[in-house]
């Protein structure tokens, strides 16, 4: 696949790298020095300009526009958890637009960089799906397991010693059904 690159502009290039290195785990592909720095995380390739910085942010537009950071435009980064990256984004003191935010292809939430460029933080639908299916997986052999250790008997459901309430029934019930607790894809 082809890298795709977006640039934008900044105000502190060093502070815009240092953000996208240390907190959103890009690496570092060329730092001019110079008002420009090229990043990259996977496919995606970052360049960073300061206004003035050369190429097109030393022109105006003809209508006497300039180039400066800010907007609503942005890059979406996937993360596979959303609120603990969230949590170690806000320990170290990032500025989020809102709150995480639940949509029809999953949750999200706006970060900006330094200079005010937002980020979107994205966990899909079905990464979502995935993780819950796992937890009540888990949870399911958990309690399975305290039933076969305070009956000495494997869990059925036709067995009312093994019967503690309607939740865990209905946990274990929902488990079964979904496959033996095989997640119905791939992965992820």
């Amino acid at each position: 696949m082809a890298t795709t690159s977006v640039c934008y502009i900044v105000n502190d290039v060093d502070a815009a790298v240092a953000f996208y290195t240390r907190q959103l785990g890009f690496q570092i592909d060329r730092n001019s020095g110079y008002g420009f720095a090229r990043i990259t995380r996977g496919d995606l390739a970052l360049l960073l300009n300061t206004p003035g910085g050369g190429g097109d942010t030393d022109q105006g537009m003809p209508d006497g526009r300039r180039p400066e950071p800010g907007g609503w435009n942005r890059i979406q980064l996937e993360v596979e958890d959303l609120v603990s990256v969230v949590d170690r984004l806000k320990r170290e003191g990032a500025r989020f637009r809102n709150d995480v935010v639940f949509g029809k292809g999953g949750k999200q939430i706006l970060v900006d960089d330094p200079a005010g460029n937002p980020i979107e933080l994205f966990t899909p639908r079905q990464v979502i799906r995935h993780t819950n299916v796992r937890f009540t997986c888990e949870k399911t052999r958990e309690i399975q397991q305290e039933r076969r250790d305070d009956d000495g008997e494997e869990p059925n459901q036709n067995n009312e010693s093994t019967r503690k309430s309607p939740v865990t029934d209905a946990l274990v019930l929902a488990a079964e059904r979904a496959d033996r607790c095989q997640p119905p894809f791939g992965e992820v």
